[in-house]
């Protein structure tokens, strides 16, 4: 009898061991997916805006609307521009039809910010300054004097003249126009200097001076800055197109194009296997195994129980 009730001590412990180890085998054995918050495989999708107008008074500026970044300052050390050569990378494609004598041609990469002169081929001498990220994938601008035919498109009612008319192409890395460009990721910042029939117009009034951008069929005036000592006009856009120097002599508010810079949203995307867990197939392999020792335990004390009895 003491040979039958020994089994039995060891079954209870027995089984919580076995148990316990198959537990820690499934937590070693097995995968979860990790929470997608923050994950660097998201992808983010940016939305669309397009640029509103609005009056420059007291109440316009208490909408709102991002406030325009601080005109950059020019010291007397010149920004370099990264300018396309013919040793440039086998992975450029230089666009085909373009008159490099004429035209200023640089390469934006996404991460960087580019400082674009292009004084050499426009009359305003225009610098443009672009934000890292204003294309998500490598980019050539081109910089260049517009037809003057460009200047009869129709300008708001109080717009006396349009002088320094120039033209900003953008094209990918295999030398392809992107043909929209009316809504960037990023606002650029535009400073001219403006030509001298441009200030004559304006009776030698810088503060009579806008920038202006043509959309669609019509030019639309941007706020823009003065800086009297270097002679300086700049302003921000948030879309590409024909650009002018605007002259407005009339008094009063003007109304000007505000940029407005996309607002991008993020979609989750499911991320690789994380954190190492139990799974549920395998929680439900032990609770099995469990319920057989159980089971078995049970049947052996009832089986050593009917043993006893008959030997008494």
């Amino acid at each position: 009898m003491n040979n039958l009730k020994r089994p039995y001590r060891l079954l209870l412990p027995g089984s919580f061991t076995i148990a316990f180890l198959l537990i820690i085998l499934a937590s070693l054995t097995s995968y979860v997916w990790a929470t997608p918050s923050g994950s660097p495989n998201a992808t983010t999708t940016t939305t669309t805006t397009t640029t509103t107008t609005t009056t420059t008074t007291a109440a316009a500026t208490a909408t709102a609307v991002p406030t325009a970044t601080a005109t950059p300052t020019y010291t007397s050390t010149p920004v370099p521009t990264i300018v396309v050569s013919l040793t440039a990378s086998t992975s450029i494609v230089t666009p085909t039809g373009l008159d490099l004598t004429t035209t200023t041609l640089a390469v934006v990469q996404p991460d960087v910010p580019v400082s674009i002169d292009a004084t050499a081929s426009t009359q305003a001498d225009v610098k443009i300054e672009i934000p890292a990220q204003t294309y998500a994938t490598t980019t050539q601008w081109t910089v260049f004097d517009a037809p003057t035919g460009l200047a009869v498109v129709a300008a708001p009612a109080d717009v006396t003249g349009l002088f320094d008319i120039f033209q900003i192409n953008v094209f990918n890395a295999s030398g392809v126009q992107i043909e929209d460009t009316s809504s960037l990721l990023q606002c650029i910042t535009i400073t001219v200097t403006p030509s001298a029939e441009a200030l004559a117009a304006a009776g030698g009034n810088r503060s009579s001076l806008y920038g202006a951008r043509m959309v669609g069929d019509e030019w639309v005036l941007h706020a823009t800055t003065h800086n009297y000592a270097l002679g300086l006009s700049s302003f921000q856009t948030c879309g590409l197109s024909a650009f002018s120097t605007a002259v407005r002599l009339l008094g009063g508010p003007v109304a000007t194009a505000v940029p407005v810079p996309p607002v991008p949203t993020v979609t989750a995307v499911p991320p690789p296997p994380g954190d190492v867990s139990p799974s549920s197939n395998l929680l439900l392999g032990v609770m099995a195994t469990g319920g057989i020792l159980i089971v078995s335990g049970a049947f052996f004390f009832m089986h050593n129980t009917r043993r006893e009895e008959e030997e008494s």
